[in-house]
């Protein structure tokens, strides 16, 4: 999975993709069903923002997979694209990653932190309130930690957290993970953190709440909670 276009990937034909008016979500303006080899394209005339999606619902075809362009563990996976006069061609690429692995339901019943790795010694990426449900795509050995997606990206989640929804038996089994290798700072008093620390978009608000700038890759930067 590797969020780019390989040249030698084959596009999916069948796949109903909506059109609306204006950013997202929208819908309703037209739709259009793939051709063979998994293209789609809409006739528009007035300039503006507009609104393209595929929702796995409309297509029984995209089953047991995820989408990884634009990257979301929902149903629907969207992007909003301007159109200019000036331009001749808008281009938005979807990515499905196909696979035969079960997913199922985890009903989150303490507010938790999703991990980067199967232990709490790993870095809390995302808080997970209570009452939310989250799939769950693999499990380790023990039926201890389970691997899911939250926002768009991979971390591990505890079963004290909550409770699957189905047996998770019959889920893939991971490896266990590498033991967590980052730095971990001097933590800073909780009482210091009046809002959640992923309501943060820039490094120095984030530090100021007490939390954590940390850098996933090259693009993507994260503010985290200490924990």
């Amino acid at each position: 999975m590797t969020r780019e276009m390989d040249p030698a990937e084959i596009g999916i034909p069948g796949v109903v993709v909506d059109l609306g008016a204006g950013p997202c979500p929208s819908t309703g303006l037209d739709q259009f069903t793939t051709v063979q080899n998994g293209n789609y394209y809409f006739m528009v005339q007035s300039p503006g923002e507009y609104c393209v999606s595929v929702d796995k619902a409309k297509n029984p075809s995209l089953d047991h997979g995820i989408w990884t362009l634009p990257l979301t563990d929902q149903d629907v996976t969207e992007a909003t694209i301007t159109f200019s006069p000036a331009e001749d061609l808008s281009i938005q690429n979807f990515g499905w990653d196909k696979n035969d692995f079960l997913k199922i339901d985890f009903s989150v019943d303490l507010t938790s932190f999703c991990r980067f790795g199967d232990s709490k010694d790993h870095l809390a990426i995302a808080e997970v309130p209570a009452g939310a449900v989250i799939p769950i795509y693999a499990r380790n050995v023990e039926a201890t930690w389970f691997a899911t997606y939250v926002d768009g990206i991979r971390c591990f989640i505890s079963v004290a957290s909550g409770t699957p929804n189905e047996d998770p038996e019959e889920l893939l089994i991971f490896p266990r993970q590498p033991d967590p290798s980052l730095p971990r700072p001097t933590a800073v008093p909780a009482s210091r953190q009046t809002i959640s620390c992923s309501s943060y978009s820039n490094p120095d608000s984030c530090r100021d709440a007490g939390c954590y700038w940390f850098q996933v890759n090259d693009k993507l930067w994260l503010c985290t909670p200490y924990q």
